[in-house]
């Protein structure tokens, strides 16, 4: 449980990337947001109520998807855009950290 409150605590003091001028980059943020959404209404109800909520989407899937465009498109950026898409990568990363704590934390449940 130290392990998911740790995730947790991190992904909540994560500042949100901000969005990008390109529309290619901006949409990528846009799904970024969709993703930490799903494991908010996930997560969330779970760290500070104790509630496990049915998860109704493939968090894994969505997340897999949208590191494997970031990466794809990331590798066409230079300066600020390729910037901005390593923020969206790291908070990716944290989104999965505190999904896969999530997971592990109510294994047994």
């Amino acid at each position: 449980m130290t392990d998911f409150l740790e995730a947790y605590r991190a992904w909540s003091e994560a500042s949100f990337p901000t969005g990008s001028h390109r529309e290619d980059l901006n949409d990528l943020h846009g799904d970024l947001h969709v993703v930490d959404e799903w494991i908010l209404s996930t997560v969330y109800p779970f760290a500070e109520h104790g509630t496990i909520v049915p998860v109704r989407v493939d968090i894994e899937a969505g997340l897999r998807d949208l590191r494997s465009r970031l990466v794809d498109l990331r590798g066409t950026l230079s300066g600020d855009d390729a910037s901005l898409a390593d923020q969206y990568l790291a908070y990716a990363d944290t989104l999965d950290a505190v999904f896969a704590a999530f997971r592990s934390a109510t294994a047994a449940r």
